[in-house]
């Protein structure tokens, strides 16, 4: 039950005994009467805070998959644009000889698992529970700002 419904809860109850002992001495029908108004009370507040919190989940995890599907939507149309850059990259490393060579291939080697590291991230974020979903998005907002950077760092380095 949440904060806000605890105290009220509470209130109701005490009433609900302050009720009690005020009609001992009416008749037991009144107490009764009363102990059921009361009792109805309590029932109907605890319904009310039941929906309560069950609209704020609904809300709260609308909320994160709208962010989930925002964010996969982005790295997807970020990924094709890196994927259309890597054969020119891959071109300009195949010109290459020697020692520049070697590193131009161990770099796009190096893009091509931060790639599919980054992908498997973005698939793996359709299964993440709600309380590790931020971190994951996170997460996969860092590997894609370090992607760009690297096939950034990888276009520079090649156009030398």
């Amino acid at each position: 039950m949440s904060q806000k419904g605890f105290p009220s809860s509470v209130s109701l109850l005490l009433a609900c005994g302050v009720v009690l002992a005020g009609s001992c001495g009416r008749k037991h029908g009144e107490a009764v009467a009363d102990a059921k108004r009361a009792g109805e009370s309590v029932a109907e507040t605890a319904r009310d805070t039941a929906r309560q919190a069950g609209d704020a989940a609904r809300s709260a995890a609308e909320k994160a998959k709208t962010a989930t599907d925002d964010l996969r939507a982005r790295v997807h149309s970020e990924m094709e644009e890196l994927d259309r850059s890597l054969p020119d990259l891959e071109r300009k490393a195949r010109k290459l000889r020697g020692n520049a060579r070697t590193v131009s291939q161990q770099r796009l080697e190096e893009l091509r698992k931060q790639t599919e590291e980054l992908r498997k991230s973005a698939r793996d974020l359709k299964t993440q529970a709600g309380d590790t979903l931020e971190a994951a998005r996170a997460e996969i907002g860092r590997k894609l700002e370090k992607l760009k950077k690297a096939y950034e760092a990888a276009a520079s380095e090649l156009a030398r």
